[in-house]
């Protein structure tokens, strides 16, 4: 019997909308600099490697990692979904923007924070370029918060080669102030925006979840 995973039609705000698992690699620590090529063009420098936690489910479900660390004064650590995961590889023209969950446990100075939040695409000849925020600036309070990002005008040119979505992206600091604690910082409920699917009614059918060498191969729509 075939199954069909399928998403709603289109959906254009991340606050709670459906939990999709668009990646199912677990947040890991990425090791060297991140350049981005889209969005605020820059590189993500990094000096550390703080804790990440599983608190359970995957990146697009609710507080699924913390990340942890005892800092004395300014840092920064890079984090990617790992690359062994399993991905349904979305096509880049259909993809309009992400959004993700943050909270702190620490408003004080050197408490870690969100810094950068961005993905991964990568064209059909393999080439891989990402799109990443703004800086961020550390929130004043203990609240989760939602924060969406949308390509714009840039959206087009990302999609060009028949580029797909890869994985979520993100920069951690503990810029800012004095002192030395452990903090934390965690993450979940990641979401990607999409429209303009050719499906005006009911669901969209969307490829099964699969090994990253087989991004460009015809879509998987089987289980």
């Amino acid at each position: 019997m075939k199954t069909f995973d399928t998403v709603p039609a289109r959906n254009t705000a991340g606050k709670n909308s459906e939990a999709i698992n668009w990646h199912d690699g677990g947040l890991v620590n990425r090791t060297s600099s991140i350049w981005t090529h889209y969005g605020k063009v820059q590189e993500w420098t990094r000096d550390v490697t703080w804790t990440v936690s599983h608190q359970g489910g995957r990146l697009h479900n609710s507080q699924s990692y913390k990340i942890g660390g005892d800092n004395g004064r300014d840092h920064w650590a890079n984090y990617e979904q790992n690359v062994s995961g399993w991905g349904r590889f979305i096509p880049m023209k259909f993809i309009q923007g992400f959004a993700i969950d943050f909270k702190q446990d620490s408003t004080a100075g050197h408490g870690l924070f969100l810094k950068n939040a961005g993905i991964e695409f990568e064209k059909e000849d393999g080439t891989i370029l990402r799109w990443g925020s703004n800086d961020r600036s550390r929130q004043g309070d203990y609240s989760t918060h939602t924060v969406e990002y949308k390509f714009g005008s840039e959206q087009s040119a990302m999609a060009a080669g028949n580029a797909r979505f890869y994985r979520f992206i993100c920069r951690v600091s503990s810029q800012g102030g004095t002192g030395a604690r452990l903090s934390h910082l965690t993450l979940g409920n990641f979401r990607l925006l999409w429209d303009n699917t050719g499906s005006n009614n009911g669901r969209w059918i969307v490829p099964s979840l699969r090994r990253v060498n087989d991004m460009h191969s015809p879509d998987i729509l089987t289980k």
